[in-house]
């Protein structure tokens, strides 16, 4: 008979975990142990959590995969908030397994307990607490698929340490498959839609960003914009959705927005909206464009309904993965694409003239710098950040050239830029 801890540990083996973030914890020894004799399995033992589940989160950045932190109870888990808050603004699929206290004590205040599932359906994207040994390949399962469904983000899961011990069982081999994140495709008559308003569209513009990016999602998106000539803005720190080089990209919003690519966007007759959320930092204060309803027509694409005129009213609302809407609209009419030549030609343009390296008072030239590591460093550099206004020489002067290569917290946490470039690094 295996453990719950074996059980665990076989289970994130088996679904493509091979490596984990955190510090360790009595609460949680008993995992710890079956992992130590998990083939190729790496655990990286950091400072302090919430450093751990910033480096778990640009993990997942970084990769497009799903990111696995472990803390103990109480101050672990607190501690770690800051990390979990990073993935939570931004988007980031991240498992969040918790040592707790164990059962017999639960409720009693028992030392270093915490209401697991009050904190993280307020900080996450929700929490639940595995109590019964042999439900914990169901529950698991559930929590994985709960991260990186609809809108992905961070998912909680409590393990009572006497829990971890008890035996739970074989684990069923219909679980030990890796789980899959739903690609769904709006309806026919949707896509449908959204194609005639774009083939008509003679300024049509693309904001993308936020939810569901992953390698193949960033060539969808490439696709579909060289095919429809459109001109492409990066949503608040999703500057590598697209190749910085491409003709179609037209910069980037948020921090240090360019004036006249705030205006061309307000100029713009359709915009479609690509897995972003038009958050507060995206749209400079709502001011890029005034909610709830705008004046060009709106299209959003975004897997979770609930974000669909949440703030702001689409003309077209697109329940769908990013990735396969884009390639969906991509076969199909797409209008006169030489009529939109001057547009994205004009918006090419203008980016190429902000990211000209400007002259600066003192004698430290910061765009000059930027400039130089972004010509010199190779494209599969991962560039790192925390917040502050400082991050606008990076974010106006550094070129993109591939997913995972901007690693900026959304949530604008201090402290993410080390802890995230060792995430990257593994």
């Amino acid at each position: 008979m295996m453990r719950a801890a074996d059980v665990t540990a076989r289970l994130l083996e088996a679904w493509g975990f091979n490596i984990a973030f955190g510090v360790p914890g009595e609460s949680y020894l008993a995992l710890l142990d079956a992992l130590h004799d998990t083939d190729g399995f790496r655990f990286i033992n950091c400072r302090q959590e919430g450093g751990a589940a910033m480096a778990a989160e640009a993990h997942a950045r970084a990769t497009g995969k799903l990111g696995l932190v472990m803390v103990t109870r109480g101050p672990g888990l607190t501690n770690a908030s800051a990390g979990i808050h990073v993935a939570q603004q931004g988007s980031t699929p991240l498992i969040v397994l918790i040592g707790m206290p164990a059962r017999e004590t639960e409720r009693r205040d028992a030392f270093q307990e915490l209401d697991i599932q009050a904190f993280g359906q307020v900080i996450g994207k929700e929490a639940l607490i595995i109590r019964d040994p042999h439900r914990i390949a169901e529950q698991l399962s559930h929590a994985v698929h709960l991260a990186i469904s609809g809108r992905p983000g961070p998912v909680l899961v409590g393990l009572p340490e006497d829990m971890l011990t008890e035996e739970a069982g074989d684990t069923s081999d219909a679980l030990l498959s890796i789980p899959v994140r739903p690609r769904s495709v709006p309806t026919p008559d949707l896509l449908a839609q959204a194609a005639d308003t774009l083939a008509n569209a003679k300024r049509p513009f693309v904001i993308a960003g936020g939810a569901g990016w992953t390698p193949d999602a960033t060539r969808a998106l490439e696709r579909f914009a060289t095919r429809y000539g459109v001109p492409v803005g990066a949503a608040w720190r999703r500057q590598d959705v697209l190749d910085n080089t491409h003709p179609c990209y037209a910069g980037h919003l948020g921090l240090g927005i360019d004036p006249k690519l705030a205006e061309r966007i307000r100029s713009a007759d359709v915009i479609l909206v690509a897995g972003a959320r038009l958050g507060e930092a995206t749209t400079d204060g709502y001011k890029v464009l005034v909610p709830p309803a705008i004046g060009p027509r709106l299209i959003h694409i975004h897997p979770d309904p609930n974000e669909l005129g949440a703030v702001y009213r689409p003309s077209v609302a697109l329940e769908g993965d990013p990735a396969a809407t884009l390639d969906a609209l991509a076969v199909v009419a797409c209008g006169d694409v030489t009529a939109r030549d001057i547009w994205r030609g004009a918006a090419r343009a203008d980016y190429e003239a902000f990211t000209t390296p400007i002259r600066d008072i003192g004698n430290l030239q910061m765009a000059q710098v930027v400039a130089h590591v972004s010509a010199t460093v190779p494209p599969q550099t991962a560039i790192a950040n925390g917040a502050g206004n400082y991050a606008i020489w990076l974010h106006r002067f550094f070129l993109y050239r591939r997913f995972g290569q901007q690693l900026g917290p959304q949530s604008g946490t201090m402290g993410y830029g080390i802890p995230a470039a060792i995430g990257a690094a593994f």
